[in-house]
């Protein structure tokens, strides 16, 4: 089911316990991520990576990096984050690779996580502890 350009667009606005962050060329976005804390105190030294993308034609020029970049200054400098985490689809190894040059480590696998069409796909649980 398409969502509607409202509806992605409350799905991805900034929040006191959500940044987006994207990369542009002129005023076209070319790269998204965004990072998300839950405000429970016992969890909120965690935050969650989600959604690294880079269009494909501008992949390979450190748009990924920066973008993961930004996201874990924000996490750490504006929440007092130490420990991120985020899940990959376990056949992603660009993104894999990605995230453990940035110091992700896997820690679990789920399986079957996602389904697309007939289709499923595990998911590898990864984590960065700052401290």
């Amino acid at each position: 089911m398409a969502r509607s350009t409202e509806e992605i667009a409350n799905r991805v606005r900034s929040t006191p316990t959500q940044a987006v962050f994207g990369a542009f060329e002129g005023e076209v976005l070319v790269g998204i991520t965004g990072v998300r804390r839950e405000p429970l105190c016992q969890v909120n030294h965690k935050a969650t990576i989600w959604g690294v993308f880079v269009n494909p034609s501008y992949r390979g020029r450190g748009i990924a990096q920066t973008l993961l970049s930004a996201a874990t200054v924000h996490a750490t400098e504006e929440w007092d984050t130490i420990q991120l985490m985020l899940c990959v689809n376990a056949e992603n190894l660009p993104a894999k690779r990605l995230y453990a040059s940035h110091g992700f480590q896997t820690f679990g696998l789920e399986p079957r996580a996602m389904k697309v069409g007939d289709r499923f796909y595990d998911e590898e649980h990864m984590c960065k502890q700052m401290i």
